[in-house]
């Protein structure tokens, strides 16, 4: 039987986490990061799986992703944990065929659950989807320590602190030439107020609020 431990998607998600925490970006429970998987990713640890899944509802129906399955982040875990104890604060899920809610198959133990953030990333990643044709599958919220300290001297303003950026670092325009998008005062919790970010996301690949961060990737290396 293949551990799932093993994967690449789980040994990715360690990496993240750990580098974000050795960062100081995700203090604590802060931060949360999701990743889009496929059918034949999760097909040969099946053996791993939860004999009976539990099944959550999403309190919006999200069709374009049904039937797909996630590596995510729990609610309430620390990223510093994430290497102790994959299984424990990490968990695959699975959207079901109407996209009405989603199975825990692996991971989350104790009755965990995912990030309450998952309506924000649930509703980026189906933007994300759209605007790359599939090809971005990683949303990941993180307070980046450095750029937090800009937002205080800064305007806060899209057009603004998107070119301070390009000016003051080349290769910033060239790892993302999209511009930074700020949205104030959202809750990404709550699905409602989700989709003030998501929006967004439909054009810029990076979403910023005070102090937070949130960035849409290919992958998690």
């Amino acid at each position: 039987m293949q551990n799932i431990t093993q994967s690449w998607f789980v040994q990715g998600m360690i990496k993240a986490t750990t580098d974000a925490w050795l960062k100081g970006w995700d203090e604590r429970n802060g931060g949360n990061l999701t990743l889009r998987l496929d059918d034949a990713d999760i097909a040969p640890y099946k053996d791993n799986f939860h004999a009976q899944p539990r099944y959550i509802p999403l309190s919006q129906p999200m069709p374009l992703l049904a039937n797909t399955p996630f590596i995510v982040t729990g609610s309430g875990k620390f990223f510093r944990n994430v290497q102790l104890d994959p299984a424990a604060n990490l968990g695959v899920v699975k959207v079901d065929s109407d996209g009405a809610g989603y199975h825990i198959l692996w991971g989350l133990t104790n009755e965990a659950v995912p990030t309450s953030e998952l309506p924000a990333h649930f509703l980026s990643h189906c933007e994300r989807i759209k605007a790359t044709n599939g090809k971005d599958r990683v949303i990941m919220h993180c307070h980046a320590t450095n750029l937090i300290a800009l937002t205080y001297v800064l305007e806060n303003d899209t057009a603004v602190f998107t070119r301070q950026l390009w000016k003051a670092a080349p290769s910033v325009w060239w790892y993302s030439r999209m511009a930074l998008a700020f949205c104030r005062g959202w809750c990404p919790a709550r699905t409602k107020s989700a989709r003030r970010p998501h929006k967004r996301c439909k054009n810029i690949r990076w979403c910023w609020a005070l102090p937070r961060r949130l960035r849409q990737r290919v992958d998690v290396g």
